[in-house]
C-alpha cells in the first residue's frame, strides 16, 4: 500500500507542476497582445491630445516633455446679456509636475480663463472656466466645466 500512495502522490505533483506550467504560459501569452497604444496610466506620452468638456465641446492641446502648450478650448454660458454665447479660448502653456498642470490668465477681451488637468499615460481630465469680458462685449461665466482628452494615436511619442 505505501508503494502506491507514492505513486500516486507523484502524479499528483507532476500534475500539479504541470498545470502549474500552462497557467504561467497562458498568462504570458495574454501580456504579449501586440497593443500600441501605451497604458492609460504612468508618465504623461508626448502629443497632440484631443477631447471634450461635459459641454459637449472641443478641447485640445500638446505635450511635450515636462510641459503642455497650444491649450485651445471651447466654452458655452449663458452671459449678463440674457444670451447663449459659445467662444473658444487659446492659451499659451505651462510646466507640467508629476503628471499635472494649472494654467490661467487674462484675455485681450479683459476675460479670466483658467484650467487644470492631470495626465495620467495616454490619458487626460481636469476641469475649466472662464469669466468676465468677452470679444461679445458682456460678461460670461462657465465655471465647473470637466474635460476629458486623449492622446491622438497619430501622434503620441514617448511617456515624459
Amino acid at each position: 500500500m505505501l508503494k502506491t500512495a507514492r505513486r500516486r502522490d507523484s502524479g499528483l505533483i507532476r500534475n500539479a507542476r504541470n498545470v502549474a506550467v500552462l497557467v504561467i504560459a497562458g498568462l504570458l501569452i495574454a501580456g504579449c497582445g501586440g497593443e500600441s497604444n501605451p497604458p492609460a496610466s504612468g508618465k504623461p506620452v508626448t502629443g497632440s491630445y484631443v477631447g471634450e468638456t461635459s459641454q459637449g465641446l472641443p478641447i485640445t492641446f500638446e505635450v511635450n516633455p515636462g510641459s503642455v502648450s497650444s491649450v485651445s478650448f471651447a466654452w458655452r454660458a449663458r452671459c449678463a446679456d440674457g444670451q447663449v454665447h459659445t467662444n473658444t479660448i487659446a492659451l499659451e502653456g505651462t510646466r507640467i509636475h508629476y503628471g499635472v498642470f494649472s494654467l490661467g490668465g487674462v484675455l485681450e477681451t479683459g476675460g479670466i480663463a483658467h484650467i487644470d488637468g492631470k495626465i495620467e499615460g495616454s490619458k487626460a481630465s481636469g476641469v475649466l472656466s472662464r469669466s468676465r469680458g468677452t470679444a461679445f462685449r458682456t460678461n460670461c461665466r462657465a465655471a465647473g466645466v470637466t474635460w476629458e482628452a486623449r492622446v491622438d494615436s497619430g501622434s503620441e511619442g514617448d511617456a515624459v
